[in-house]
């Protein structure tokens, strides 16, 4: 059965610490051995048989993912350009053209400790460029979070000017 992780969506892979989507095997337990935050799923059927659910899957993460869920760092920052990228943006362009008769607003969530990191560049420039999307009008908010992690002397007018500059820019 192929896994993939529920991190980042990668295919998950044991064979290459060295190639994206590896990861660990869990540590298998034995049998009678019962991990014990796991609460017993007993009960009765209809007919008064006693009935036990098989306890879940533990979610299994890439390392990719398990080192940032933990570590809060990538383990091998060298894998992060071997990682497939997604078009969003042919999937997004595709969806607003669809779309008939109603207004589109587009939220573009942005880290504001990482904003040139986290800003979808290729996205909203095609977006903005693409004939069908332009003509219907469609409006972009940028939201910025993390604000609360900002000095108190960053107001908001500050803010906005800033993030309208990178934009620009």
């Amino acid at each position: 059965k192929t896994s993939y992780c529920p991190g980042c969506g990668i295919k998950l892979q044991d064979k290459s610490k060295e190639a994206p989507g590896f990861y660990q095997k869990p540590a298998g337990r034995k049998s009678e051995e019962r991990d014990p935050r796991i609460a017993s799923r007993e009960g009765e059927d209809a007919t008064g048989a006693v009935v036990v659910e098989p306890e879940p899957e533990p979610l299994v993460f890439c390392a990719r993912c398990f080192s940032l869920r933990n570590y809060g760092k990538v383990k091998n920052p060298e894998i992060e350009d071997q990682l497939p990228s997604f078009d969003v943006a042919s999937k997004l362009c595709t969806r607003i053209a669809n779309i008939k008769g109603i207004r589109q607003v587009l939220l573009c969530v942005v880290d504001i400790t990482d904003f040139d990191g986290s800003i979808p560049h290729q996205t909203l420039n095609r977006i903005f460029s693409d004939p069908q999307i332009r003509e219907k009008n469609v409006s972009v908010i940028l939201a910025l979070n993390k604000l609360d992690l900002l000095p108190k002397i960053a107001s908001d007018q500050r803010l906005r000017t800033w993030a309208k500059r990178q934009i620009a820019s």
